[in-house]
């Protein structure tokens, strides 16, 4: 399917691996120009030579989201390289605590990687989509924006104040031709998942594929999902075809949640 996305240019953060990268890779065959960021440029490069196969232009470039002066810092050399049409939002991090054994340091962590550094990067290219009058913000949060789950108190309520602002940000701009969205997985097959699990089965002596089968058994369709259906939602919700579709919280969790 043609999206029409053609020559946008996007900034996806988180792209190295897992469900960024899967993005990247999307938004590439859709021949979409990609700057692409996260901790390792490294693995970047490895996601931008896949997507250079595709015929688009890409630069990375490294960023650790957890500090503000480093966002601040991409910001600039974003802005230096090209306007963006196109924002993902896909920087995140998940670590699992009893609410009594969380630090205030690992709640500050969860809220700047998973909250701040889209504040900032939103307030930064939201006004030259509104120029421009075409632009397109998707945020990826969690069925964790929803609902509460035990022993996640900081990623939980990240994910919820995620929500609140990709609902403001889609009112502010509606009448501007921006759209702003979040995307709500459940547990993906991904390598936070799989360290979901390894922690399982230190903490509980649970076999791995067992404890795999647990959370998989926590979807109705009884399965992980997988990166691409994630990526596949959010390429979509960047296309013109998705223009009426604004501050929604998109659940993609095999019928976890029903609303």
């Amino acid at each position: 399917m043609d999206l029409t996305l053609k020559n946008k240019t996007a900034l996806v953060t988180g792209a190295s691996r897992g469900i960024g990268k899967a993005i990247a890779l999307t938004l590439a065959k859709q021949g979409v120009n990609l700057i692409l960021t996260a901790r390792s440029t490294d693995s970047l490069n490895l996601t931008l030579a896949e997507a250079e196969k595709f015929g688009i232009k890409g630069k990375v470039f490294s960023c650790d989201f957890a500090k503000k002066s480093e966002v601040g810092n991409l910001i600039s050399q974003v802005k230096n390289h090209s306007q963006i049409d196109i924002l993902i939002n896909n920087a995140g991090i998940a670590e699992s605590y009893p609410l009594l054994k969380t630090s205030f340091e690992e709640w500050q962590r969860h809220f700047a990687v998973n909250v701040d550094s889209t504040f900032l990067l939103t307030q930064a290219f939201i006004s030259e989509m509104a120029v421009k009058k075409w632009g397109r913000i998707v945020n990826v949060a969690s069925t964790a924006g929803k609902v509460g789950y035990a022993y996640t108190a900081a990623y939980t309520a990240s994910k919820h104040a995620l929500l609140g602002l990709t609902k403001v940000a889609a009112l502010e701009f509606a009448k501007k031709g921006v759209t702003v969205n979040a995307v709500c997985p459940s547990f993906v097959n991904t390598e936070i998942v799989s360290k979901s699990i390894q922690k399982i089965n230190e903490t509980t002596g649970m076999k791995e594929d067992k404890a795999r089968e647990t959370l998989s058994r926590l979807s109705p369709q009884n399965r992980l999902l997988e990166t691409q259906e994630i990526a596949d939602l959010t390429v979509f919700l960047c296309s013109k075809e998705a223009k009426g579709i604004t501050g929604q919280g998109i659940n993609i969790d095999g019928g976890t949640l029903t609303f």
